[in-house]
């Protein structure tokens, strides 16, 4: 395919996923959308995951792939960013699925709407079930990037997650906005960044992904570096709009998402295994400091 003609790049990050990789690339290369390249950037695999690739790669021409030492999702993201050629850019994980038309809708809604970020609904999904669009007229919703980062910040209506949007890829490359390298929940450091550097973001009614939710996914368990980054997510976000002089703008939202991680790390460190009680009881300590 002629970099001309790709209006989208879908990037898929792959680590490890031999069981669950399959029905992503189905999705990925069964989208109604054609004028699009596939972007896999394995990173540093040690199961079947690329010999899978492979056989995707020599069947299909849209697809890249980039092999990579194992550096983690936020490079790997970045990686595909850098040599995306597409008008817009999405995101997939690649233990999740979606919609023969996830492409399709947010690219038609982008263009036609004239907007800078795409929003869609998602579905959490075990293993197991499958993803059912119910076949109802689309509609969109369009918000001025003001009211949209507003929502955003409070994680309610529309959440920080990457992988259910479509954008400008010009928002990542003029304003030098990457995945911070070595964090989990990289998504929180990013998409408020996007938003205030987008015009218009329009949501539409329509659940094209499947999240899937496996007990050995990166996000399942919880450690203190866990804790340390949903923290430092925060406090991140709270010097931008310091720095960018718009926090009083966005006080009370951002409250609200602190006051909401203070209860979803609370039930966390409760219930989880991979600290000790010792530990439990210092970062419950800690939360007064948030």
């Amino acid at each position: 395919m002629s970099e001309k003609n790709i209006k989208v790049s879908l990037i898929i990050p792959v680590y490890n996923v031999e069981k669950y990789i399959y029905k992503c690339l189905k999705s990925a290369v069964n989208q109604t959308f054609k004028d699009m390249e596939i972007i896999i950037v394995n990173d540093g695999s040690k199961d079947n995951s690329y010999k899978i690739i492979e056989k995707y790669k020599n069947k299909y021409d849209n697809i890249k792939v980039i092999n990579q030492e194992n550096s983690g999702l936020s490079s790997a993201r970045n990686t595909g960013i850098k040599i995306s050629c597409g008008k817009y850019i999405a995101f997939a994980d690649s233990d999740d699925y979606f919609s023969k038309r996830f492409i399709e809708y947010m690219y038609t809604t982008a263009e036609k709407k004239n907007c800078d970020i795409v929003v869609c609904g998602f579905k959490r999904i075990s293993e197991s079930k499958k993803l059912k669009i119910k076949n109802k007229p689309l509609k969109t919703k369009i918000f001025s990037s003001e009211k949209a980062l507003k929502i955003l910040i409070e994680d309610v209506f529309i959440n920080n997650f990457a992988w259910n949007k479509l954008y400008k890829r010009e928002l990542f490359t003029e304003n030098n906005i990457y995945f911070p390298v070595g964090k989990t929940y990289e998504d929180m450091y990013v998409s408020y960044r996007l938003f205030h550097k987008s015009n218009k973001i329009a949501v539409i009614n329509k659940k094209l992904y499947c999240y899937v939710q496996r007990k050995k996914s990166i996000t399942s368990s919880f450690t203190e570096k866990n804790f340390d980054d949903i923290k430092l997510g925060l406090y991140d976000m709270k010097n931008y709009l310091l720095e960018n002089k718009i926090y009083n703008k966005y006080a009370f939202s951002y409250k609200f998402l602190v006051i909401k991680n203070i209860l979803i790390l609370i039930y966390k460190i409760i219930i989880s295994k991979d600290i000790t009680p010792k530990i439990k009881i210092k970062l419950l300590k800690e939360l007064k400091k948030i």
